[in-house]
């Protein structure tokens, strides 16, 4: 093979290697996306929500705690108000 064919296949396979990172990266932040539109379930916001407290009058305000971090969650979109 001469060195101007080997040249050339390694241009084809560099470019090759760019295009399928291109597209992997593509796919990779489409799937992102659509985790990001999974529901969430109810539950991880039950065990991660706490009371820190109430107000100082103790008013129908309390200090509230919201720990959800270890959930593994891409974001949160939106969130449902809870009352038990």
């Amino acid at each position: 093979m001469s060195t101007a064919s080997v040249a050339r296949v390694y241009s084809e396979a560099s470019q090759m290697k760019d295009y399928f990172e291109e597209e992997k990266e593509k796919i990779d932040k489409k799937k992102l996306k659509e985790m990001s539109k999974e529901q969430v379930e109810d539950d991880i916001f039950k065990k991660g929500l706490s009371c820190l407290g109430k107000t100082f009058n103790n008013g129908r305000h309390a200090y509230l705690n919201l720990t959800i971090s270890n959930n593994n969650l891409v974001s949160v979109v939106v969130i449902r108000l809870y009352f038990p």
